[in-house]
């Protein structure tokens, strides 16, 4: 992800079935050493990514995001962070497929 005052956020996604829970699980993976988990869920045309923790540092920030199909090979992703007041928009991002991919 990029964004002004830091360098570019790089990661990676694993996606997993658990047979156990039956259900489809992710480990988020970033370069500077964060790292975050938890299910998937589905709702209608959406990936559902309920509150769970990014760790870093000895540090813990809860968000969720929720991805919402925008056509045939595109979501409309918003991920929200947990404050003491409640829940703030983070931030919000268009993901399409590349063509021929």
């Amino acid at each position: 992800m990029r964004g002004a005052g830091h360098p570019d956020y790089l990661g990676e996604s694993i996606y997993l079935w658990n047979p156990s829970l039956k259900q489809i699980e992710y480990l988020y993976i970033e370069d500077q050493g964060g790292f975050s988990r938890g299910p998937v869920a589905t709702d209608k045309d959406a990936l559902v990514f309920p509150p769970t923790s990014f760790i870093e540092n000895g540090q813990s920030q809860t968000y969720r995001s929720r991805w919402q199909r925008a056509g045939e090979n595109a979501y409309d992703v918003v991920t929200e962070f947990k404050s003491k007041d409640g829940w703030v928009p983070g931030f919000k991002m268009h993901m399409e497929k590349a063509a021929g991919k």
